[in-house]
């Protein structure tokens, strides 16, 4: 029964009782009806404080303002592995300012492979060549190689591997070098400079662009060079 109903009801009955209710009992009566007032007014009232809980889940009460659940994280739509890219020398004559990648991993983006401002372009067919390299036995940072290799959007990107197969003249780097900016290049590995080698990379979980750099050293004149020869990749893992 509706509570204005009740009210009405309520009322009547005390009307009825009050003509003959002795003055104790007009008192209870009116003690009742303002109890009843009340309770008719209470869900009407704007003044009364607003609930700060959700409903029960379970028999719990969840607080208005706690945190959502944590939303499931996307999985990278375009996963690959193995060779991710590939830049491919074999009809280039030597002295080209950049070698485009020949192939790619879906959604990998491949930059080009070109050479650092020290250095000098020289010729060689099926190569990118060039010469100005390091004299010394370490190392200079501003003498190399280069490429960039970024995985797609929403995915990861870990490199485990180069290939390639570099080419030292009589006079060119007694040794070689690969680097990557996932530690701004201070980790190295060993680079061949007379045959192919596979040199080991560490970079896990990338989530932009990583550029590898290959720097040549010790070499006995400065006009000696260092040919990357007919292809070189990167292998990997796109999670």
């Amino acid at each position: 029964m509706p509570a204005s109903d009740v009210y009405l009801a309520a009322a009547s009955a005390c009307l009825m009782a009050c003509a003959t209710a002795s003055p104790p009992e007009l008192r209870a009566a009116d003690a009742a009806v303002a109890d009843l007032d009340a309770a008719v007014d209470a869900p009407r009232r704007l003044d009364a404080p607003a609930s700060d809980a959700r409903p029960p889940v379970d028999g719990a009460i969840v607080a208005a303002d706690a945190a959502p659940l944590d939303a499931p994280i996307a999985a990278c739509a375009l996963p690959a592995s193995g060779v991710l890219a590939t830049w491919s020398m074999t009809t280039a004559p030597g002295g080209q300012a950049t070698s485009a990648a020949s192939s790619a991993a879906p959604g990998v983006t491949a930059g080009d492979l070109h050479r650092a401002a020290g250095l000098t372009a020289s010729a060689g067919a099926g190569s990118m060549s060039a010469s100005n390299w390091a004299t010394s036995a370490q190392r200079d940072l501003s003498r190399y190689y280069t490429l960039s290799i970024a995985p797609p959007a929403g995915c990861r990107l870990d490199l485990s591997s180069l290939s390639v197969s570099a080419k030292a003249s009589g006079t060119g780097p007694a040794a070689a070098a690969v680097a990557t900016s996932a530690d701004a290049f201070a980790l190295t590995a060993s680079v061949a400079t007379a045959a192919p080698s596979t040199p080991a990379l560490a970079v896990t979980d990338a989530t932009g662009a990583v550029e590898v750099r290959l720097y040549g050293y010790g070499a006995t004149s400065a006009s000696g060079t260092l040919r990357l020869q007919t292809e070189l990749t990167l292998s990997g893992v796109v999670h």
